[in-house]
């Protein structure tokens, strides 16, 4: 049976967090090897929630983290391997007979490194390193097309190898592992148009293709990238509602508030505007996600698809003491528990048709194009609104990996302005 306990531990009255951080990530850590924090709470079951959310964000800073040196190792593998061609045979066959006098693996990534390279030519062993990844195909790809494209910072391709990227949930990835399911998977999770989905599969076939030519994959292995039948179904650009249809929308919902049964038909659509929160994440919200710091309600919302795991965005000033009020009132769980996606997708779809409203692209993920819009139209940055989008955060190894973020603060002017800017223009100040 699974310890239910795990990583968990009393001081006092109150429950701790103590997760030991593994050998290679300390650097991650800030040089810490261990990670304990007050969970704040006397209830088991408060602690394991709790608990559970710290445990998903150490270990995704873990991935990123091994990712990150994984990277190091690779560019330093294949500069050993490219020194040790040159290299004579007695001198290679030395260096072997060095390594294996040595005890244990190497536990730096420079030294693993120079074995990996050595047993790669030496031994004649196919390392994983010594496979082309797609960011190599990436460097091949704008290598061929110097002086042909007339676009030379080579934007799309740079983007849609990030973008594939992202959904996989890692820097990169060897060329070989890429299979078609993924591809698929791809495909399905885009939200952009079909068009712009088509030109990046496009590209990155292209990429494939490239390192095919170059030799730095088997020709044989078909390109994953190719021959997808793409529809107006698999994939979709969200639109805007007008101001007469977001007014509408508003109005509607706005005789469930209070409702003992149905208030999240009143909830849902006015957090999605003013947070910009994927429908999946506010129906699986919880009082727990609910917190009051510095002055602001701040949701934490568990991000599933990019490698920072968790996310928290502060509320709305205009809605902010209504919902902790509504969040106390529930008092613990999960806010609607007896709510199911359907039933909130039918909701919209049924004011959409009292309303008129005909377009397929527009839906409650259209309440995030909304925030998204409000965001930059707010003139905040880009590298601030990623955080409460949940969008990648991996800008910069600096940014990437290190950052903890802007401060509460900062999200909640950015949050402020979006929103105050939408309410003026698109709702007339009023939900």
């Amino acid at each position: 049976m699974t310890d239910n306990t795990k990583y968990l531990t009393k001081r006092g009255d109150l429950y701790m967090f103590n997760w030991r951080v593994p050998k290679d990530c300390v650097d991650a850590f800030d040089g810490k090897r261990f990670v304990s924090q007050s969970l704040k709470t006397h209830s088991l079951k408060t602690a394991k929630l709790r608990r559970n959310r710290l445990l998903v964000d150490c270990e995704a800073r873990v991935q990123e983290a091994r990712d990150a040196a994984q990277g190091v190792v690779r560019a330093q593998f294949k500069s050993n391997l490219r020194a040790m061609q040159k290299a004579d045979w007695e001198d290679l066959q030395a260096a072997w007979s060095a390594e294996e006098e040595k005890e244990g693996e190497p536990d730096n990534p420079e030294d693993l490194a120079y074995r990996e390279a050595l047993r790669s030519e030496y031994l004649g062993y196919d390392s994983e390193l010594a496979h082309c990844t797609l960011r190599d195909a990436l460097s091949l790809y704008m290598e061929d097309r110097k002086g042909v494209t007339k676009d030379q910072t080579f934007e799309a391709p740079k983007r849609a190898v990030r973008l594939f990227c992202e959904h996989i949930e890692k820097d990169d990835i060897t060329l070989k592992a890429i299979q078609r399911p993924e591809v698929k998977a791809f495909i399905k999770d885009y939200t952009g148009s079909t068009n712009v989905l088509s030109s990046q599969l496009a590209i990155l076939g292209k990429m494939f293709d490239t390192a095919q030519d170059h030799g730095q994959l088997d020709a044989a292995l078909p390109n994953p990238f190719r021959g997808h039948k793409l529809t107006h179904g698999e994939t979709q650009s969200y639109q805007l509602f007008t101001k007469a249809e977001l007014a509408g929308i508003m109005g509607e919902t706005r005789k469930f508030e209070g409702n003992v049964k149905f208030n999240w038909r009143y909830w849902l659509p006015r957090l999605g505007y003013a947070t910009g929160c994927r429908l999946g994440e506010l129906i699986n919200l919880s009082v727990e996600d609910v917190e009051q710091r510095n002055g602001a309600v701040v949701l934490s919302i568990k991000d599933g698809k990019t490698a920072n795991a968790t996310r928290h965005i502060p509320l709305f000033s205009g809605l902010a003491s209504e919902f902790l009020a509504f969040c106390q009132k529930v008092g613990k769980g999960r806010l609607w528990p007896k709510l199911q996606r359907t039933n909130a997708s039918k909701q919209i779809g049924d004011i959409k048709r009292k309303l008129g409203i005909t377009e397929r692209q527009k839906s409650f993920h259209s309440f995030r194009v909304h925030m998204a819009s409000n965001l930059e139209r707010a003139e905040v940055p880009e590298n601030r609104a990623v955080w409460i989008l949940g969008h990648t955060r991996t800008l910069s190894l600096s940014y990437g990996l290190y950052s903890k973020g802007p401060s509460l603060e900062q999200l909640r002017e950015d949050v402020e302005s979006a929103v105050g800017y939408g309410l003026r223009g698109e709702l007339g100040g009023a939900w």
